[in-house]
């Protein structure tokens, strides 16, 4: 397993001098959908994959009413969902009630068995092939570093 990386280069504009710095930068890969997962966990499990789908939707649906009541839900190995919410500052306490909400969201905090596949996870550099390369000095966009390597995405372990 990898989790591919580029080197991103960002300008400071809220410092006085506007800085370029480069940092290091996920590249995002494909997304599982759900119904390719139904069907692999229905497959790995030997269950007819409506079986499997229902009992994913039953999960789904108790998490979800447990997060409403505002009680986070624990999946022993796999991590821990707890409802949460991003408010405004308010320079008194008076001045603080529901309306400083901003946002409602869903915290995941991983558990043992994801914290063992996070360590176990490798990073890699993604490189950009020849024609990735032309395309930015045409304009594509200057905020990304490369190499003129196969685009096989595999590179150095920076950690």
């Amino acid at each position: 397993m990898a989790l591919i990386y580029e080197v991103k280069k960002t300008t400071l504009n809220f410092k006085k001098e506007k800085p370029v710095v480069y940092k290091v930068a996920a590249v995002r890969q494909q997304t599982v959908k759900y119904d390719a997962l139904v069907k692999e966990v229905a497959s790995s499990c030997g269950v007819h994959r409506t079986q499997t789908k229902a009992v994913v939707e039953g999960l789904l649906d108790r998490l979800v009413h447990y997060m409403d009541l505002g009680m986070p839900v624990r999946l022993e190995e796999f991590g821990t969902f707890k409802p949460a919410i991003q408010t405004k500052v308010k320079e008194t306490a008076e001045e603080v009630d529901a309306s400083n909400v901003v946002r409602r969201v869903v915290r995941f905090y991983p558990g043992k068995r994801m914290k063992e596949m996070l360590e176990e996870l490798s990073i890699q550099t993604f490189e950009r092939n020849d024609d990735a390369d032309n395309n930015d000095a045409a304009g594509g966009g200057d905020d990304t570093s490369g190499g003129t390597d196969s685009g096989s995405g595999t590179g150095s372990n920076p950690l």
